[in-house]
This record gives C-alpha cells, sequence and structure tokens, in this order.
C-alpha cells in the first residue's frame, strides 16, 4: 500500500481472487476494497455456480467494480492473481467467445474511473481476496457485500499489507 500512500491522487485498491471446488467444480470469487492506507472499506463473496477458473476471475473483477463504482470511488487499482485476466482485460491477449460478456462488462465499468490500473499479483500477496472468495461457497448463489471485516478476514488483511508470504492450501 505504500505505493499508493505516495500517488497524488490517492487510490484505492481492488484485490479479487477465484475459489473452485475439484470435486463439484463449483466456483465462488471475493474481493477486498481497501484505502491507500490499507484500511479496509468493503469487501464481497459470490457464489457463481459451474463456471471455469478464468471466468470466475473475470466474475470477480466485475463484481468488485461495480462494488467500488457504487462507492463513488475514481481512482483505483486492480490487482488480480490471475495474469491471463489481467492481460485480456488490458487487450493485450485474445479471449474465448465465453467470455466476451464478462469483459464487455468490464470495460464498460472501468470507463466509469478517472484513472485504473489493473495488475497482476502473486497469490501469496492475495489472500485477503482468496479467503472471501472461499467464503462464497458456504453462501447462497448470487453477491453478499461486507460493510466491515467477516470474522477472520483481518489476519489476512494483516499479512496482505505486510507482504508475508505462506503457502496456499
Amino acid at each position: 500500500m505504500d505505493q499508493l500512500a505516495t500517488t497524488s491522487p490517492p487510490f484505492c485498491k481492488l484485490n479479487t481472487d477465484e475459489s473452485r471446488l475439484r470435486e463439484t467444480g463449483l466456483a465462488s470469487a471475493g474481493g477486498v476494497v481497501r484505502d491507500y492506507l490499507g484500511a479496509f472499506i468493503q469487501g464481497f463473496s459470490v457464489n457463481i455456480g459451474l463456471v471455469s477458473i478464468f471466468l470466475t476471475e473475470l466474475w470477480g473483477c466485475r463484481e468488485g467494480l461495480i462494488l467500488c463504482g457504487s462507492k463513488g470511488l475514481k481512482h483505483l487499482v486492480v490487482e488480480m492473481d490471475s495474469s491471463s485476466a489481467v492481460q485480456v482485460i488490458k487487450g493485450l491477449k485474445e479471449h474465448d467467445s465465453l467470455a466476451t460478456v464478462l469483459i464487455s462488462d468490464i470495460r464498460r465499468l472501468r470507463a466509469e474511473f478517472d484513472s485504473i490500473i489493473f495488475q497482476h499479483i502473486f497469490c501469496e500477496g492475495n489472500s485477503a481476496a482468496d479467503f472471501l472468495a472461499e467464503i462464497g461457497h458456504n453462501l447462497s448463489v448470487g453477491t453478499t457485500v461486507y460493510d466491515s471485516p467477516p470474522p477472520g478476514l483481518n489476519f489476512f488483511l494483516k499479512r496482505d499489507m505486510m507482504g508475508v508470504a505462506f503457502l496456499r492450501h
């Protein structure tokens, strides 16, 4: 977050991630929005159903952009641990026809921000979003928004802010 704190105007950060159950193929996504100092603004989990990992990454990004837009945020850094999704969003890589609607939505939504940066982050730095993505499996289909961190999230928020690496499950 320290790079964001020195940026003018201050940027907020959206981290998103996906989760997919191996046994069933059911997917969920999650994300966390933080201010330029790293403080929690809002988070979300979305239970999607049976879709590919790539589409789940895009779905999570779209949900996060909708959330940030509804909060009136204008300057945003979006971090995802899928370099393929980031490349497709930036128009640097082709995508299959199944992703067309999600990509179109993301590109339309990004136009609502004064400035927006999409970048790849290694999964070890994206643990808070991963935590919220995994929660999504236990929720009803649809999106759940968190105005305060759900139990257990603060641990991962601190790890992400400190850059602590750990093995993911």
